[in-house]
């Protein structure tokens, strides 16, 4: 009986020691698992701020987008305007014979110029005044 008691204690020792074993490696698995959960969240966190920032420059790029679009649809427009009036003018030029006007009515022909020409120097005057 002595041995079997002796084989049981040694035994029991032995089944001791191993769940100790055990019990620490899975004591170190779930610190591990805790520590890897950790960061985990701490990274979504920072994740879901970047995500957050990028969404208000994608916002702000698409509202300056548009902007520029208006912008361009805008200088688009005056240039069609500009060029009407340019082929308006041009067709204007054709109908006359300003050297032929010019010679028979040189005075009126003169008032004219001088007048159109106070024209358009006020004009780019007020165009590239840089205090308007």
């Amino acid at each position: 009986m002595g041995y079997l008691t002796g084989g049981l204690g040694i035994g029991l020792l032995l089944l001791g020691g191993a769940f100790k074993l055990y019990y620490d490696s899975s004591q170190s698995t779930i610190d591990n698992l805790q520590t890897q959960l950790t960061t985990s969240v701490a990274n979504t966190e920072k994740l879901k701020t970047v995500i957050e920032e990028q969404n208000e420059e994608i916002k702000q790029t698409l509202a300056n987008h548009e902007l520029i679009v208006g912008q361009f649809e805008r200088m688009q427009k005056q240039t069609a305007e500009y060029q009407q009036e340019a082929d308006r003018l041009k067709r204007k030029f054709a109908e006359h014979d300003l050297n032929h006007l010019s010679m028979r009515k040189p005075g009126l022909i003169q008032s004219i110029i001088n007048k159109g020409t106070e024209g358009v120097r006020k004009e780019f005057a007020s165009i590239s005044d840089p205090n308007l």
